[in-house]
């Protein structure tokens, strides 16, 4: 989910419904420009997470509360090279990537995790769990495990640069 989507989400989550103009709504969520707000609002809509009615009130569809209560929303912190050290690291979030709880330990904080893209093709035979790395796979990492494993696959960061 991209993160315009989200903060939108989060401001709707807060007030349950809303009645505010695009460019209202783009100031709260860091965004000034209309049409992008209004691309993100029909995205989000499209998905069944809200309902806009013709007066232009924007409220939550109950299910939604209960289905986001069950994913993580875990940030997507840019993108890795597979192989040599060309991408430049960086703290910045570029979107969410939902995640399922029943795939994680219940008990995971997102603040334990994030993610990267995979670039690059040099990870497709390093097999997890009978899967493959594919260019354009996201990877979660878990940010406190500091001590890997012989065996083990790690993201380096090696003078700012990610491998």
């Amino acid at each position: 989910m991209h993160l315009i989507q989200q903060k939108i989400l989060d401001l709707l989550d807060e007030k349950r419904e809303i009645k505010m103009t695009l460019r209202e709504i783009g100031n709260l969520v860091g965004d000034p420009h209309p049409q992008k707000i209004k691309h993100h609002l029909l995205q989000i809509e499209k998905r069944g997470f809200i309902k806009i009615n013709k007066d232009g009130v924007i409220s939550f569809i109950g299910q939604n509360a209960e289905f986001r209560s069950n994913f993580l929303n875990i940030p997507i912190l840019g993108s890795a090279n597979c192989g040599p050290a060309t991408s430049l690291a960086t703290n910045s979030i570029e979107g969410y990537l939902k995640v399922s709880k029943r795939i994680l330990n219940q008990h995971v904080t997102t603040e334990k995790y994030f993610s990267i893209k995979a670039k690059g093709n040099s990870m497709n035979r390093a097999y997890i769990d009978n899967l493959n790395i594919e260019d354009g796979d996201y990877i979660l990492i878990d940010s406190e495990d500091r001590t890997p494993e012989n065996g083990k696959l790690v993201l380096s960061i090696i003078d700012g640069m990610q491998i």
